[in-house]
């Protein structure tokens, strides 16, 4: 093995225990410490991002096979923590803000405070469905995280949060009911196609035309989106 590479393990080795550190790290009701967390995993993104270019600009066919699997599962750790931070930063505002809506009506001295605490936490977009079948799962599981299984929210508030994340042909969709139930599972019948989503997943591997050249860019790029799928695969139990 050289030299390089084993430098590159270092550096692989200490990703990944910054990784178990956040994994590890006891849940608060801090918003700013929510936050930092959230900091800290974006630039440990990028240093992710930044090794892997530089183990396909160093490694030969051989060193690579052996890191593959270890680079996708840190990979899929990194996200899973994004979806974690988010979703318990999303509910912290929305539980804030339920607050000082409560604060309002009661007429307290606290309402200026929880404003202010209000107003400081930044936004989190909610995840968007344009209606491609083999992203449904992923949305699917984003927003019932983040918005059906949130228990401050009225059913109205979820169809309005719900309509606001559909684009393309799935804001098409509409039900006799026009509740948030009846469209969420209109949209499940309509998307929730296993044999489709699984044809899909595999035909972007194989007609994968991306890569022009054995560059390690292309190459990357080529690994990401195999790791991408296989991901998307495993959240169907596939």
């Amino acid at each position: 093995m050289s030299s390089n590479i084993t430098t590159l393990n270092r550096k692989k080795g200490n990703i990944k225990a910054q990784i178990t550190k956040l994994s590890n790290w006891k849940e608060t009701n801090d918003p700013s410490d929510i936050a930092a967390h959230l900091t800290v995993l974006e630039k440990l993104q990028k240093k992710f991002d930044d090794l892997k270019t530089e183990y396909f600009e160093s490694a030969t066919d051989e060193e690579i096979l052996e890191i593959e699997i270890s680079l996708a599962e840190m990979d899929s750790d990194i996200q899973d923590l994004e979806v974690r931070f988010t979703t318990l930063l999303h509910n912290l505002k929305l539980k804030i803000q339920m607050t000082l809506f409560i604060n309002v009506i009661n007429n307290t001295e606290n309402i200026e405070a929880s404003a202010n605490v209000a107003i400081k936490l930044p936004e989190i977009p909610l995840p968007v469905f344009s209606g491609k079948i083999d992203e449904w799962n992923l949305f699917k599981s984003h927003f019932q995280s983040l918005i059906e299984d949130n228990k401050i929210l009225s059913e109205n508030q979820k169809l309005y949060y719900l309509r606001a994340a559909l684009k393309g042909e799935a804001k098409d969709i509409e039900t006799s009911d026009d509740t948030f139930q009846s469209l969420f599972k209109a949209l499940d019948e309509r998307y929730e196609n296993k044999r489709l989503i699984i044809d899909n997943h595999v035909k972007n591997i194989i007609n994968y035309d991306k890569l022009t050249q054995e560059s390690a860019k292309d190459l990357r790029r080529f690994l990401d989106c195999i790791t991408k799928k296989l991901k998307s695969l495993k959240n169907i139990k596939l």
